[in-house]
């Protein structure tokens, strides 16, 4: 038996934690960065020489 959603929760969690040791840019700094700045993701990606769905992947996990 498993409870609804409990794997997606322990997924980000893991993902969470690795960014945090490998120091890599969480999710959340990246969408605020977006907000500040009013920059989509394709036009962000572009701007800092990744190709224009890199950020959506890097996002979406």
């Amino acid at each position: 038996m498993s409870v609804p959603g409990l794997m997606d929760k322990n997924i980000r969690e893991i993902d969470e934690q690795y960014r945090k040791a490998e120091g890599l840019v969480s999710i959340d700094d990246i969408e605020r960065f977006m907000k500040i700045y009013n920059i989509g993701k394709g036009p962000l990606s572009l701007a800092i020489g990744f190709g224009e769905i890199t950020i959506s992947r890097y996002l979406e996990g």
